[in-house]
Formats: structure tokens, C-alpha cells, sequence
């Protein structure tokens, strides 16, 4: 299935339409914009734990060093994730965050592939880094394949490290993983 990607933007009203769906499935589920949390099991959007959610969504999508492109496929033509390059720092490193609205990553390999390609060449960088919790294998694999590594074995995974108890999945402390591509991969 072919995808387009654009610059994510909020300058008219049907940016804003896109920004509330953004957010909205920010709250249904774990997703890496909002740090693998969730809002209420209702998904309201209004209380605090909501309210939580979609300030993380904001904060990430709209902090100064932060570049988001939006994913359509063309064939229909369908929002279906964001990519996120955060704390990027030109000419040395950036983290990738991608989240599909249909969970599924298969069939988005070849569009993560050509916009890790565009944003090592583009940013100059030297390293991608991503950071997936641990519980996720999936992605885990899937960033793999995308050439994500590391010299350390965990789970049977090549990874760079871990950050110990980063997150909390149903108040249960959670690690992150921590993988890299550098330009040469």
C-alpha cells in the first residue's frame, strides 16, 4: 500500500480537526507520543488522567526541537500516524518516534525506511536512536529490521542499553530499550 507523508502543521481549521484526532487516539492507547500512557478507559478526553495525556502529546509535537510529518496512504486517501524526530541535534543525533493508528507496522517498513533515510541526510546525522519499552516486542523486532541495534543482548534482542523503571504500564514500573542506527547502517 503506498503512503505520502507532509509536515505536520496547525495553521487552519482542518489542521486543528487533524490535531484532536491526534490526540484523541493518544488517548485510546499506549502509544510512544504520550510516553505509553493512556488516557481513562473511556477515553473522555476531559479528566485528569486525559487531560495528562494529551499535554504530553503537546508538549512533544509542538517543542522547538521537534519536527512531526503526518503518514496518509493514497489509495484511499487515510491519516493513518505521525513520525517524530525529537531532540534532534544536527550533524550528532535525534530520536525517532513513529505511531500508526491502526497498530500495524508491516506494511509501514518501507516508509519508516525512506524517512530515516531523509532525516539522516537531511539533519546530517550521525545516529538515530529509538526507545521502545520492553514489553514491546514487536516494535522491539520491527526496529530491528529497520537496522536497530546494539552490542548488548537482552531478551535475545542486540540493544544499546536500558533505562530501568522509565515507565509505569498499569502501575507496574516498566523498562525502556534503547536502540541506534548510525548513517553507516
Amino acid at each position: 500500500m503506498p503512503f505520502t507523508t507532509n509536515p505536520f502543521t496547525v495553521r487552519s481549521v482542518e489542521d486543528v480537526l487533524k490535531a484532536q484526532y491526534v490526540f484523541r487516539k493518544a488517548i485510546e492507547r499506549e502509544t510512544a507520543l504520550n510516553e505509553y500512557e493512556k488516557g481513562c478507559e473511556e477515553a473522555c478526553g476531559d479528566c485528569d488522567q486525559c487531560l495528562r495525556v494529551k499535554n504530553k502529546v503537546a508538549a512533544l509535537l509542538t517543542h522547538p526541537w521537534t519536527y512531526v510529518w503526518e503518514v496518509h496512504t493514497t489509495d484511499p486517501v487515510d491519516f493513518v500516524g505521525i513520525l517524530v524526530l525529537s531532540r534532534v541535534d544536527p550533524g550528532r543525533d535525534a530520536t525517532a518516534i513513529f505511531t500508526f493508528f491502526d497498530g500495524k507496522l508491516r506494511d509501514k517498513t518501507e516508509v519508516l525506511r525512506s524517512w530515516f533515510d531523509w532525516s539522516f541526510e537531511n539533519f546530517a546525522l550521525n545516529r538515530i536512536t529509538v526507545e521502545i519499552p520492553a514489553y514491546a516486542f514487536a516494535a522491539i523486532r520491527h526496529a530491528k529490521k529497520l537496522g536497530f541495534g546494539g552490542d548488548f543482548v537482552y531478551q535475545n534482542f542486540k540493544i544499546e542499553g536500558i533505562k530501568r523503571q522509565a515507565l509505569m504500564k498499569e502501575e507496574t514500573p516498566v523498562d525502556l530499550v534503547i536502540m541506534g542506527r548510525t548513517n553507516a547502517t
